[in-house]
């Protein structure tokens, strides 16, 4: 009679577990239609904790970081450095600096011209402690 009384207990909670996973999904109204013609692209997300490219750490925030801003230079998809707003750069010969030339007409979404001062202030910026960069850490901590 024991085994008997488990195998119930068993079966009722067998029963609310299947309830609780498939119940959901029956109330759902299906609305699939057929794509159009047109590509279509959804994409879920729960979205970026930042988009501050100085103290942007994790992927996702990342991700869309990469999407938004433009650096001096960029990886192609060989992970080979190609130029991105610097049209070309140039190392002294003991590698401690690096010269970038801009490329010009490069604009701010609200037109404004691209200068030397931004990459300057973002780059003071980032590595300022009260900015509290993980990235610029990461990136200049042993410079």
């Amino acid at each position: 009679m024991k085994d008997f009384g488990k195998r119930i207990w068993h079966l009722i909670s067998l029963s609310f577990l299947l309830c609780a996973l498939f119940l959901p999904q029956a109330s759902c109204v299906c609305n699939w239609h057929p794509l159009s013609s047109e590509d279509v692209l959804n994409l879920w997300d729960t979205g970026p904790i930042t988009l501050d490219p100085a103290i942007s750490s994790e992927m996702s925030s990342h991700a869309y970081v990469m999407q938004i801003f433009s650096g001096l230079v960029r990886l192609n998809d060989e992970l080979e450095v190609v130029p991105d707003i610097a049209e070309s750069w140039e190392k002294s010969e003991d590698g401690k600096v690096f010269i970038f030339h801009l490329r010009h007409g490069v604009k701010f979404h609200d037109g404004k011209e691209v200068k030397a001062e931004d990459f300057k202030y973002s780059w003071e910026r980032a590595c300022d402690p009260e900015t509290g960069s993980q990235t610029a850490a990461t990136y200049l901590g042993d410079i």
